[in-house]
């Protein structure tokens, strides 16, 4: 019993030791979390300000255009819009420790959210004959379960939620019901995994100070989403949108 004890009493400082550790490297973190916070910050504020003046209806009509739509030849087609919550992980060598801050910056003047409006669905749906199935991150609109955690997006939901049904089968015999903006009016569109009857398309948006909007397009047939990629920069210049190089 006594030799327990001794070896007890020898461990507290070793206790001691990493307990203090663990604080000082947490007020590490913290610090670096709230640089992070501040950066972003001001640069969100330098990125609306330049927005003031700039023609964004112009760029939609662009990445329209630009749109890869020999790849995505299928009539219903699946897009992704992300969660509006982004976390911020500035700390690469730490990739365990996370900074819990909406990144307001990554794209706050044109995002997903603002190309994917009502205006550009029904365009794209009565030009390129497309029936559209949105998805916010990994989930179908359906029931107001799926979707609860989004900030933002009650109004687009709530509209997609007035459109047409649908039923989503993958290959475990799993289905899933959705709604879709509709451009064939059959009696209830079914995508089906082992049919492969649709395509995905992912568009990523980043914005850089010089009226600057970098597009990744992702392209999927059935379920493979992110086939191939490419990527475009579009700059803002004399009130036109043109596509630049990275070393412009």
């Amino acid at each position: 019993m006594r030799n327990w004890h001794h070896k007890v009493i020898k461990l507290i400082p070793v206790f001691l030791f990493v307990l203090g550790f663990g604080q000082r490297s947490q007020k590490h973190y913290d610090s670096i979390c709230s640089i992070a916070y501040k950066d972003d910050s001001i640069l969100y504020l330098k990125l609306r300000k330049e927005a003031r003046h700039v023609n964004y209806k112009k760029l939609t009509e662009k990445i329209i255009n630009d749109i890869q739509w020999d790849s995505l030849k299928k009539a219903n087609l699946i897009f992704y819009i992300t969660s509006i919550k982004r976390e911020f992980n500035p700390m690469d060598y730490h990739p365990m420790k996370t900074c819990e801050f909406d990144q307001k910056s990554k794209n706050p003047n044109y995002n997903d959210t603002i190309f994917w409006n009502k205006k550009n669905i029904e365009f794209i749906v009565k030009k390129y004959k497309k029936n559209l199935i949105p998805k916010i991150a990994t989930s179908f609109i359906y029931d107001k379960t799926n979707t609860f955690f989004v900030i933002g997006l009650n109004h687009f939901i709530e509209h997609t939620r007035k459109q047409k049904e649908g039923i989503f089968k993958d290959s475990r015999s799993h289905q899933e019901k959705f709604h879709y903006f509709a451009y064939e009016k059959q009696e209830k569109l079914v995508l089906d995994n082992e049919e492969e009857n649709y395509n995905q398309l992912f568009l990523s948006f980043t914005n850089e100070l010089g009226n600057i909007v970098n597009v990744e397009y992702a392209y999927g047939d059935g379920a493979l989403l992110k086939q191939y990629r490419v990527e475009k920069k579009y700059q803002y210049v004399n009130k036109k949108w043109i596509e630049i190089k990275d070393d412009e």
